[in-house]
């Protein structure tokens, strides 16, 4: 009989996961009941004390970077030594339970990826989403480079898959003809806007926007004059508001396939609706004024895929273009949780503005991917784990 998280059977649900194993009805009894003795002892005596202290290591920067010249914001990265010695169930870049180092800094990544992605149609031709592994063409390469001891930023990322979820707010139009749930999703036409292509597809995609739900347009009054409302603007809410206790410490990364908006427009004095990709692929919430549980990182993997034709390009990505465009932003976004708000001097609008190999640049490095970036110190000394966006603050635990 296969057991999955036993834990899950006396009732707690953490994310931590146990490896599946096989057990007969009677060892998988004892197991469990040895379980319930080990988790109700360790909430009875607590922790051990002095475990939960911070550690406050400095930035491990490798061979060419431990002047401290390079050190980051902060010292310690945000996890406890009790945090650090017992460790988490990563699914990379090593696959299995793993302790922390208390000598190195740590990023944690929750990385939630809609279910069948893989199977979302693209109007690129040269490659199909099936085709692209997100552990070992994706994931893993990132990894390998922010912790690279000659272009890196000079800490480890670590990083889980957990089940996607959304957390829009259920609802209705004002005529009560239109209405959602929670988790809704378009799947029809939509006109690529991004990559210029004049003819609608079919494809998929969480709706970012949807003026349908603001009021019913009248005729000969114009989309510009009804889009003017940001009720409905609730990108952040990609972040539940409820997190396990077990992944509070991690970021949070959602790839999702395309971020869409539905517009109002009449068609012979009928209303109707046209569906098109939005051009931003993505984005991060991180600014002070949100609260933690609605900060992350957002990558729309699809609609990167087909924007090609709308940068410097003018045509599609091959796939290894795509593969370097998604390391680049991925890595970019998350660091944007780490920097969160940074303005004057060389940054503007919380980019660096004059260091095109600077993984912060406004621009995807000369589509060389993170082969090409060479870690700044302008974005180096401002990462800040203490601080990083979308894990709760310290108290709040």
């Amino acid at each position: 009989m296969i057991c999955d998280t036993v834990l899950d059977a006396v009732g707690k649900t953490p994310l931590v996961r146990l490896h599946r194993m096989l057990l007969s009805d009677s060892d998988k009894v004892l197991l469990v009941r040895l379980c319930t003795i080990v988790f109700f002892t360790t909430e009875l005596l607590g922790n051990p004390q002095g475990s939960v202290a911070a550690d406050t290591e400095l930035a491990a920067l490798g061979r060419a970077r431990t002047n401290g010249e390079f050190c980051h914001a902060a010292q310690g990265d945000g996890l406890t030594i009790f945090d650090e010695y017992r460790g988490f169930f990563f699914d990379g870049p090593t696959a299995g339970p793993m302790c922390l180092s208390f000598a190195e800094k740590e990023l944690l990544v929750q990385v939630e990826v809609i279910p069948g992605i893989e199977g979302t149609a693209i109007v690129n031709p040269n490659f199909a989403l099936s085709e692209i592994n997100l552990k070992e063409d994706v994931l893993n390469p990132v990894c390998a480079f922010l912790a690279d001891p000659e272009r890196g930023l000079g800490f480890r990322m670590y990083w889980v898959f957990t089940p996607f979820s959304f957390d829009g707010p259920p609802l209705q139009s004002l005529d009560g003809s239109l209405s959602v749930e929670h988790a809704y999703r378009y799947h029809g036409e939509i006109y690529n806007s991004v990559c210029k292509n004049l003819h609608p597809f079919i494809g998929d995609g969480f709706i970012m926007r949807d003026v349908r739900f603001l009021k019913k347009m009248p005729e000969r009054l114009s989309y510009k004059n009804t889009y003017t409302h940001d009720t409905l603007f609730f990108a952040h809410k990609f972040f539940p508001q409820q997190r396990h206790r077990l992944l509070e410490k991690f970021v949070k990364l959602a790839l999702i396939d395309r971020l869409l908006e539905v517009l109002p427009d009449t068609v012979n004095g009928e209303f109707a609706y046209t569906v098109r990709v939005r051009n931003e692929n993505a984005f991060s919430e991180f600014r002070l004024s949100t609260g933690y549980q609605e900060c992350g990182a957002v990558v729309a993997i699809a609609a990167i895929a087909e924007e090609g034709p709308a940068t410097a390009l003018n045509r599609h990505y091959t796939k290894t273009e795509y593969i370097d465009r998604l390391q680049w932003v991925i890595a970019h976004e998350l660091m944007h949780l780490l920097v969160r708000e940074q303005n004057g001097g060389s940054w503007e609008g919380n980019h660096l503005t004059d260091n095109e190999r600077a993984l912060m640049g406004y621009n995807f490095p000369h589509n060389r991917g993170l082969s090409y970036v060479l870690g700044a110190r302008e974005e180096i000394e401002r990462i800040n784990f203490k601080t990083r966006a979308s894990v709760a603050p310290e108290g709040l635990q």
